[in-house]
């Protein structure tokens, strides 16, 4: 784990917390939509609602691209917002503690070591004990932590002064926050249009490249561009782009940006 500074946890980054918050809950969805696929009854309604799994019921992403996902997740966690355990002052207050304690559950919620194996046995086509892969219950308090931190300012992509300047049409504000339910194949199409920038993507690039149908990659990016994530900024038929908001949404959602 990375310990090569003396600030404390998050005090030089205002929006670090929400950024934390994030990145976890976007990691342990992976581990429960994985876990779901293979035991649809661990998807409880109550699990369901607070995690906010509504909006990705139908994601069509493999078990084993879910928990390869989730692996390079939990490294950037650990590396980024858990692995500064020597400079960290004693908490001072009941903030501090939660916070610590919330930074113990996470780096103890699942083993990167394990997360290979389960990958390892889902190539062989043998089952996960999914009980055994991570300590689920700690989720509710997991939960519980993350909903008392802030959620991370978001920027909403090109201004109005800079689209009239290159000749285009100023976007439509959309809500100034991303939702904690993007889905893996949403996180996977923001993650192919940041490589790909700023050359533009049409539709078709993006199935070929994802292996994923029309249909969900239409209505994925309708989506995406409806919450600021993703413009056209040549038109309708110029393809598909990454906005600032979509960028600031990678860590959140998949770890490789």
């Amino acid at each position: 784990m990375s310990s090569g500074t003396n600030t404390p946890f998050g005090e030089s980054d205002p929006n670090f917390l929400g950024r934390f918050r994030y990145a976890v809950a976007g990691f342990l969805k992976h581990l429960i939509i994985a876990r779901g696929q293979q035991e649809p009854e661990f998807i409880s309604a109550e699990m369901r609602q607070r995690w906010n799994l509504d909006e990705i019921a139908s994601e069509t992403i493999s078990c084993e691209h879910l928990l390869r996902t989730a692996t390079q997740q939990l490294k950037r966690i650990l590396d980024e917002y858990v692995g500064y355990q020597d400079s960290i002052p004693a908490p001072e207050s009941e903030d501090d503690e939660r916070l610590e304690k919330l930074r113990e559950n996470v780096a103890s919620f699942v083993e990167s070591a394990d997360l290979d194996a389960a990958i390892k046995q889902l190539r062989q086509g043998k089952k996960v004990n999914w009980p055994r892969l991570a300590t689920w219950d700690l989720l509710p308090a997991i939960r519980d932590a993350l909903d008392r931190l802030p959620e991370p300012a978001r920027s909403t992509g090109p201004s109005e002064d800079e689209s009239r300047a290159a000749g285009r049409r100023p976007p439509r504000r959309p809500n100034d926050r991303a939702p904690e339910s993007l889905g893996p194949v949403e996180a996977e199409i923001l993650r192919a249009l940041a490589a790909n920038a700023p050359v533009t993507m049409i539709q078709v690039q993006i199935e070929a490249q994802l292996h994923i149908s029309k249909r969900t990659i239409s209505g994925r990016l309708k989506r995406l561009r409806e919450l600021g994530l993703v413009i056209r900024p040549n038109g309708p038929r110029g393809g598909e782009t990454i906005t600032d908001k979509g960028r600031a949404c990678l860590p959140l959602s998949d770890s490789s940006a």
